[in-house]
């Protein structure tokens, strides 16, 4: 329960102060729950939510980075920080089993990936059930449900509303090496601490060190920061957005988002789109029809190879990227270095390859409410998604780097045959549930009893397939005719099909909205498991 205090100041002429008045309006926080609503203040089990003020007030690329500290007892890590990737949420600790919560956006069961590419700006509210209120979702409630409901218009005048932000990233935190000198001096000293016969330069000579140090020499000696090199300092972020809202008996609510964001790898970037439509028509006083549909496609672009971290922190700031007649770097310390001139991380991201990722997620919902008396209401909806992701990776040829001492090539740095691979997964969702509720006061006793089934059905279809030898670089194509030897390195494909059907219940009491009781049973039945092991049951008592 909270309250907003409303002050009215008035001028007048005959009284020399002002007078003053004050409205107090008491405001019932609602809160989603396991199929409903409830007052915040009634909520018997451990339910976090969030502010929307907050969302929309944080320019963020991700929702779940949008709620990061916001919400009590949650967790929240992102542990690549790269374009399109999904900050890991936790709500109940971690386990070798999983520890990822249950993500139901509008009555759909979803993935944390949904989640995150939701705009914050459709979010109307955000819950997330931490104890045995969870138990209501049974099974896969292990660690957490998120609760996500969008926004459906509030009705009245027309109302557009438009958000644009441009920004620059910049790396949290990035590794912090020593530069060449000082490493040429550690290096030293290790072998020395290992071994006093070597003596203190078995490494480097004193004169490789000032040689170094004065940087009058860099094809020979160079003093490299990597990780300079091979990330931008900062990375751009263009965000725009528009929605309209409104209408009387058929409320709406749309929107159409455009994100574009580069990496920190220069070579990389993604776009995406997205689009959503809500509605809510009232055909009569006991008869309401609701609607959602959704559309989200993203895009990364990767120009380059990628990079190997693993590599980048191994090379050593005394090979050179490149050298000063444009070669790719050869030198390490005055020597050539077959291995590092290999492993180049700037070089490897530039002409290793290149990658392009589609991503499409289309999410659709009408439901039907109907209350025929005072306090009981039924609701039937059916849900349909559909997931579809491409990636396709292509390996380039390799040129040899030369030898800048001596001019000639090293061989080993070469790549003579590349290759390509793509694949394409496919997951498909259909929902369907029913719900029964009736709630009733009496005197000061509140009882709600909520019943309901579900239903889901699953198809999953995925393809992949590689092949080598290719006349040309950057050619995205599986076809036969275009390798030179007309077959394929390999071809793979696989479907399945599952169901997930759910009976569930829950009853609700209170005295005097101070004491309460809720219990809760729900039984689950999958498919991937035998008939006679088929159900598992879930209660709770709160």
């Amino acid at each position: 329960m909270s309250s907003i205090t409303l002050v009215d100041a008035q001028e007048t002429k005959n009284k020399p102060s002002d007078s003053i008045t004050k409205k107090v309006k008491d405001v019932e926080e609602i809160v989603l729950v396991g199929f409903g609503k409830q007052k915040k203040g009634t909520v018997s089990g451990s339910i976090a939510s969030v502010d929307k003020k907050i969302l929309q007030d944080r320019p963020t690329t991700s929702l779940t980075a949008s709620i990061q500290g916001a919400l009590p007892g949650v967790t929240i890590k992102s542990s690549l920080g790269d374009v399109g990737s999904v900050p890991a949420l936790n709500v109940r600790g971690r386990s070798v089993a999983g520890n990822s919560p249950l993500y139901i956006i509008d009555g759909i069961p979803s993935s944390a990936a949904d989640f995150s590419r939701l705009s914050p700006a459709d979010v109307e509210n955000i819950s997330i059930l931490k104890d045995a209120s969870a138990a209501i979702y049974g099974a896969r409630a292990g660690y957490g449900v998120v609760l996500v409901e969008t926004k459906k218009g509030g009705g009245g005048k027309m109302i557009i509303g438009y958000n644009m932000y441009n920004g620059y990233q910049a790396p949290t935190y990035l590794p912090k090496y020593v530069d060449a000198v000082e490493y040429m001096k550690l290096k030293n000293e290790a072998y020395y601490n290992a071994n006093n016969n070597v003596g203190h330069f078995s490494q480097y000579k004193q004169d490789q060190i000032n040689l170094t140090a004065a940087g009058t020499d860099p094809d020979r000696y160079p003093n490299t920061d990597w990780y300079k090199d091979t990330y931008r300092k900062m990375a751009n972020v263009l965000n725009n957005e528009i929605n309209v809202s409104g209408g009387d008996k058929t409320r709406y609510f749309a929107s159409l988002g455009y994100l574009k964001q580069e990496s920190l790898s220069p070579t990389k970037a993604m776009d995406r789109y997205s689009f959503r439509t809500n509605t809510s028509s009232k055909l009569s006083d006991k008869l309401t029809v609701n609607s959602n549909i959704s559309f989200i496609k993203q895009m990364i672009n990767d120009q380059g190879g990628g990079i190997n971290t693993v590599e980048l922190a191994r090379i050593t700031p005394t090979m050179a990227v490149r050298q000063s007649n444009g070669w790719w770097g050869s030198v390490n310390a005055g020597k050539v270095d077959n291995t590092f001139a290999n492993t180049n991380p700037v070089r490897n991201n530039i002409e290793g390859g290149d990658s392009k990722s589609n991503d499409q997620k289309f999410m659709g919902g009408l439901s039907a409410n109907y209350t025929p008396v005072k306090g009981l209401n039924v609701n039937a909806q059916i849900n349909y998604s559909n997931w579809n992701y491409r990636l396709g990776t292509f390996v380039n040829t390799l040129n040899p780097v030369y030898n800048f001492l001596t001019n000639a090539p090293i061989g080993a740095t070469a790549r003579a045959i590349n290759n390509y691979s793509e694949s394409w997964n496919s997951d498909e969702l259909l929902n369907t549930q029913v719900l029964i509720s009736y709630e009733k006061n009496i005197s000061s006793h509140y009882f709600k009893v909520l019943g309901g089934a579900s239903y889901e059905d699953y198809t999953t279809r995925s393809i992949s397939g590689k092949k080598s030898n290719i006349p040309k670089d950057g050619l995205h194509s599986l076809s036969a005719l275009s390798t030179l030897d007309g077959t394929l390195d390999e071809l793979k494909s696989n479907t399945g099909q599952y169901a997930f059907q759910s009976v569930f219940a829950r009853i609700n009491y209170n005295y005097q909205e101070k004491y309460f009781l809720e219990g809760i049973i729900r039984a689950d039945a999958s498919s991937r498991f035998a008939k006679e092991n088929r159900w598992g049951y879930f209660p709770a008592v709160m």
